[in-house]
């Protein structure tokens, strides 16, 4: 009896150990498993993630182009403002510069008709003292140099509104280039007016000399 109750302890005995083996196998095969499982799933969060950033280079680079275009497309419509405000502005220029030249060659016309009228004046002031036996020879030698200087001024004024047309058709017009032409027509008509101004001062003279002559005569008579 004891005989037959060891043979049936004796497998039940090793049942822990054998249990114990095969709870030591699962559990290795579990961890394998997991193991296996996690890397499978960093791999495949791996991929997604290189997948999203490869999706993601790809919008940068699109939104990039499509940037790099807009502010192309900018920089030409600002060019084209910028040369249609430029355009604008040039012909204003000219307009003003146009309308300032009118008023500068209308108001030379206007000198250069005086001086015509002063100087019909002064021919006759001279022919009327040579009726009279006035020495005018002074005078009208200077008379003759106001009409030839008067002559140049006509000749410059006219030169100087052509040059004014000609720097009008530049591209870019030189306001410095415009006065100096303004003034050389101005030193002329300067010219033109000191050679008449001589003029008037030797008939005044002449005329002081007729005044004395006559005076100097009167003496002698009343003195006879």
């Amino acid at each position: 009896m004891k005989i037959y109750l060891s043979l049936l302890l004796i497998p039940l005995l090793a049942l822990p150990a054998l249990v114990g083996a095969q709870g030591v196998d699962v559990r290795t095969n579990t961890n394998a498993d997991v193991r296996t499982r996690t890397t499978e799933i960093r791999l495949e969060n791996r991929a997604e993630f290189e997948a999203r950033r490869a999706e993601h280079q790809e919008t940068r680079e699109e939104t990039r182009v499509e940037f790099q275009a807009r502010v192309e497309d900018r920089k030409e419509v600002m060019l084209q403002n910028r040369a249609e405000i430029k355009a604008r502005l040039e012909a204003e220029a000219k307009t003003r510069i146009a309308s300032i030249i009118d008023r500068i060659s209308a108001h030379f016309d206007r000198i250069i008709l005086r001086f015509e009228q002063a100087s019909d004046r002064l021919e006759t002031r001279i022919a009327s003292l040579e009726d009279r036996g006035v020495d005018v020879s002074v005078s009208v030698e200077l008379f003759a140099q106001a009409e030839a200087q008067l002559e140049v001024t006509k000749d410059v004024i006219v030169q100087v509104e052509a040059d004014i047309e000609t720097e009008l058709e530049q591209e870019e017009v030189s306001r410095d280039n415009i006065m100096a032409l303004v003034e050389i027509a101005k030193t002329s008509v300067r010219e033109t007016q000191d050679a008449y101004v001589s003029v008037i001062r030797s008939l005044r003279a002449d005329v002081n000399t007729e005044a004395e002559a006559n005076i100097n005569t009167q003496e002698n008579d009343s003195v006879e």
